[in-house]
């Protein structure tokens, strides 16, 4: 029988720390909360470019230019904003 690796027993480590949150109810709020920080942007723009609202093509198109870039720290809120999303709505 061979000793378990590092890389093994590692990936179990990160596999059972990760568990409570691969649940379906976590991919719903992750949704929203993607509603809540970038959702409406997109939104924003649609409305802007289907009305031909100047400030709000502006204000929504240039966040998203910053969202898009490189390395942008979006998803650290984004994700805790999920969990908490996770614990308010459904609670056991």
């Amino acid at each position: 029988m061979k000793k378990p690796t590092f890389l093994s027993r590692f990936l179990k480590f990160l596999l059972n720390k990760a568990k409570p949150y691969l649940r379906p109810t976590m991919f719903v709020s992750f949704g929203l909360a993607w509603i809540v920080t970038n959702g409406w942007a997109y939104v924003m723009l649609g409305i802007g470019i289907t009305y031909n609202i100047e400030w709000a093509k502006w204000v929504s198109s240039t966040y998203l230019g910053i969202l898009w870039l490189p390395f942008t720290p979006e998803k650290l809120i984004t994700i805790p904003l999920a969990v908490l999303f996770q614990k308010l709505i459904f609670k056991k």
